[in-house]
């Protein structure tokens, strides 16, 4: 199954990248004011859809006050460095962010993606098209979709 999705799109990198996603994602109206996050618990579920296969994994990462006081540029490029990959095109219109992600230097996995975050307050959702490299070198189309929800307060 493309070698479980590209080793699922290097797991270690992408949870990386979704614990700076978490603290992305509750981001304030104003790009340049710091973001008005709500530290806790969160569940993120991934899932990745490329070549009719699909994979999905969920994960819990607390957010600490510390972690309330950035900026989204700054986010952005947290989220984007998480996966070793640089962000772009950051944009946000109420309680939607865009940004696009360019990766490079890996043989397999994640090479871009154009995101779009819909911020719900104590959930956000985020969605977009991305290309793949995988074992042969050739760069697929896929599909990502992150759903994230705070559930309580930290437990670790």
């Amino acid at each position: 199954m493309l070698l479980v999705i590209t080793g699922y799109l290097e797991e270690v990198k992408m949870k990386r990248a979704l614990l700076s996603l978490t603290f992305f994602a509750l981001a304030s109206p104003a790009l340049a004011d710091p973001i008005d996050l709500t530290p806790g618990d969160w569940s993120v579920t991934i899932g990745v859809v490329a070549a009719g296969k699909s994979h999905t994994d969920t994960m819990t990462a607390c957010m600490t006050e510390a972690d309330t006081s950035m900026e989204p540029v700054e986010m952005a490029q947290a989220f984007a460095g998480g996966a070793d990959c640089s962000a772009s095109n950051i944009s946000q219109s109420g309680n939607e962010i865009s940004f696009s992600m360019a990766c490079g230097g890996q043989e397999t996995g994640l090479v871009s993606a154009d995101l779009s975050l819909l911020n719900m307050g104590s959930s956000f959702d985020m969605d977009g098209p991305i290309k793949l490299r995988i074992d042969d070198g050739s760069v697929i189309d896929g599909m990502m979709t992150i759903a994230a929800k705070r559930q309580g307060a930290c437990t670790e």
